[in-house]
């Protein structure tokens, strides 16, 4: 194995320079055991033999001097390589899957709603969620965590068995078996005149589900509320 081989087989920079200082170690203990025989020089003493062809004097030291030069250059290369796959590893473990139920749940969602309301005036939204997946899901929730808070503009009155709460924000609703279906109708008042469009997420907790088809999807809605 050359010299690259077996400076990637160690796991950081500081073991390739820690090997490359061995093996110059090594190298200057070989040479101070066994030193050289003088090589045969030209009359004029400004060359020497090599047993092929007469060498300029010096350039045995400026060859070894190259040698080692070499050795540490393929050492910050391959350092400058570890550290770029430590860059990338990073990157792409840092933007996987964040935010999304890895379990084998498989949720489908309805709900039906009015595209305008009038400010104070109660408004109804049927809401039905199923788990199609093979797994139990601990607890439902309508997270309203996206686009034009819901929350934020309107007060829910009623929720069938779901509960509010604003640390997700939005519905927590309890177990719901796999195969079984969450059917529910929430009436909500709105405080805010505007143009809005609201988004959820159903899912276990804070964590968002997604569908049969292995992708998770914001659900939403425009509405004009008018006052």
């Amino acid at each position: 194995m050359g010299l690259v081989g077996r400076l990637l087989g160690h796991r950081s920079a500081s073991d390739v320079f820690a090997h490359i200082a061995e093996l110059d170690s090594a190298r200057a203990v070989s040479v101070q055991s066994q030193p050289p025989a003088p090589p045969q020089l030209s009359p004029d003493g400004k060359f020497w033999w090599n047993g092929q062809a007469w060498v300029p004097v010096g350039a045995a030291q400026q060859q070894q001097r190259s040698g080692r030069s070499g050795c540490w250059i393929v050492a910050g290369i391959i350092v400058a390589v570890l550290l770029t796959i430590g860059i990338i590893s990073f990157a792409v473990s840092g933007g996987s899957g964040a935010g999304h139920n890895t379990s084998k749940t498989a949720i489908s969602t309805d709900s039906q709603y009015r595209g305008t309301a009038i400010v104070g005036v109660v408004s109804d939204f049927d809401i039905s969620v199923k788990n199609g997946g093979t797994t139990d899901i601990a607890n439902v929730t309508i997270l309203f965590d996206d686009g034009d808070r819901f929350l934020d503009h309107y007060t829910v009155l009623t929720s069938g068995p779901c509960t509010v709460d604003k640390s997700l924000p939005g519905l927590s609703c309890g177990p719901l078996a796999h195969g079984d279906e969450l059917k529910f109708t929430m009436t909500a008042q709105p405080r805010d005149a505007g143009n809005f469009t609201f988004k959820f997420h159903i899912g276990d907790g804070k964590l968002w589900l997604d569908e049969a088809d292995g992708k998770g999807y914001a659900y939403s809605w425009t509405q004009a509320i008018v006052s």
